[in-house]
C-alpha cells in the first residue's frame, strides 16, 4: 500500500518538509519541487535559497589582473 504524503511534506516515507521559500509552503510528493513557486526573494527549484544569497554564492572572487591599457 502506497500512501500519499500530507502537504507540506515530502519524500521517501514523507519524512522531508517541503521549503518555508515555497508559496503556500506546499510542493511535490515526491522530489520536494515548490507547487506553486517561490515566495518573494527565494530562487531554485526547491526554493530553499534567498535570492541575493543564493547571486552572491554565484560570484566567484580571483586574483586582481594587472589593468589592461590601451594608448
Amino acid at each position: 500500500m502506497i500512501l500519499e504524503c500530507a502537504d507540506g511534506t515530502f519524500g521517501s516515507n514523507c519524512l522531508n518538509d517541503c521549503s518555508n521559500g515555497c508559496v503556500n509552503e506546499t510542493c511535490h510528493k515526491i522530489d520536494g519541487r515548490c507547487s506553486f513557486g517561490c515566495k518573494k526573494s527565494f530562487v531554485g527549484p526547491s526554493c530553499l535559497k534567498q535570492g541575493w544569497v543564493y547571486m552572491l554564492s554565484l560570484i566567484h572572487i580571483s586574483e586582481p589582473t594587472r589593468p589592461l591599457y590601451i594608448s
